[in-house]
């Protein structure tokens, strides 16, 4: 699903995690205290033998089975700051089990999003993910292991391989072998005999440093420091990119999954370019259409101390890049304004222009005169 990158902030630019734990009685993504929840193996509803893209962008949805997506991975552990915990439940329902790992990232890409974890701690009976610290991820047509053979079509599932693991969480739901879903018993050896079958589990990090009252919002969009560049094409702006300690984009499939249930309201602040005004725009209701929808923007319920409602213009419209024009325009938008937006002909804001610009390629409300130095926009649960 590439629920990418999941930051929930206070004004303030305090950050800290967002939870999109799906509670087990109503099945919904609410937010939750502490956790942000990356896999879950429980109904056995979404087939996790999947290829590289599918791992590195996400699948499932939160109300069931689901896999982040190691790029959101890799932005939300790359500062070094998160830790760790798996819960698990025996596939007779008769164990419950935990282990904690008070260190833990995800490398970029580049690397194959090498898994980094430390610090175990645990009611279960062996570490079986220590073996796996400093190895990349493979999958089934993408093979990093250090094996002869290919473990993630052995095991049937994607996950950081040696020769082959010491556990296998992303694997088959339905078996109780090694190809299915299991954790390393306290024993010296790998035999299958000593492993201990699943029928759930749920992985999960946090932030070290935790903060009062900051489990409400969700920033999906800030600029504030002009250390990152919005001038970027349709792929960047799908799969998010920036840091949490800078400038960001989360990313609109991020977004989609994320408020597709018509239950999330929407919050824009920012501050005029002379630092004079902070303003903020409130709307009532916000959602993000899939991107077989080109992530079309849902808005309504303006409120706010704003000059005006710079985003009822954009309301309803796809969203578009340099590359991928999908605005009302004979020009393209995108290009013109140096961002990407939900243009139509062209729009009444551009909260993604150009850092450093002024008249209608830099960041603006309503009106290109009005420009800001900083804009962050956030959304959560409506209360």
């Amino acid at each position: 699903m590439s629920l990418k990158m999941w930051l929930v902030l206070i004004l303030g630019f305090v950050n800290y995690p967002l939870q999109i734990r799906a509670e087990d009685e109503k099945k919904t993504c609410a937010a939750h205290e502490k956790w942000t929840v990356f896999q879950r193996r429980k109904y056995g509803n979404v087939d996790f033998f999947r290829g590289w893209d599918d791992y590195v962008n996400g699948f499932g949805d939160c109300d069931g089975d689901f896999w982040l997506g190691l790029e959101a991975l890799h932005q939300a552990t790359k500062e070094n700051d998160m830790s760790l915990e798996i819960s698990m439940m025996s596939k007779d329902k008769k164990e419950h089990s935990w282990a904690r790992y008070s260190n833990f990232s995800i490398g970029p890409g580049s690397e194959n999003y090498t898994l980094h974890v430390s610090g175990y701690s645990a009611n279960a009976t062996y570490d079986a993910l220590s073996y796996h610290n400093n190895l990349q991820f493979s999958t089934k047509d993408a093979d990093h292991d250090g094996s002869s053979a290919d473990c993630a079509s052995v095991y049937e599932g994607g996950w950081w391989y040696g020769n082959c693991s010491e556990s296998n969480l992303n694997g088959n739901f339905n078996i109780t072998d090694r190809k299915g879903i299991w954790w390393r018993g306290n024993v010296p050896d790998q035999d299958v005999h000593h492993a201990h079958f699943l029928g759930y589990s749920e992985m999960k990090f946090y932030k070290h440093k935790r903060y009062a009252a900051q489990d409400k919002w969700t920033v999906f969009q800030r600029r504030k420091y002009g250390n990152v560049s919005f001038d970027r094409g349709w792929d960047d702006y799908v799969n998010g990119f920036g840091g949490f300690n800078g400038d960001l984009w989360l990313g609109l499939e991020a977004l989609h999954r994320l408020t597709k249930g018509d239950d999330m309201s929407l919050e824009i602040n920012m501050m005029t370019k002379d630092k004079k005004d902070h303003l903020w725009a409130k709307y009532s209701s916000f959602r993000i259409g899939p991107g077989s929808d080109n992530y079309r923007l849902h808005v309504s319920g303006f409120s706010g101390n704003a000059t005006g409602d710079g985003l009822a213009y954009s309301n309803n419209r796809p969203f578009s890049t340099k590359d991928a024009d999908r605005d009302d325009s004979l020009d393209n938008c995108a290009s013109l304004r140096e961002g990407a937006w939900w243009y139509g002909d062209c729009s009444t804001s551009n909260l993604n222009g150009n850092f450093n610009k002024t008249g209608y390629r830099g960041i603006w409300w309503l009106s290109n005169s009005n420009r800001m130095r900083l804009s962050e926009m956030k959304f959560r649960r409506k209360l």
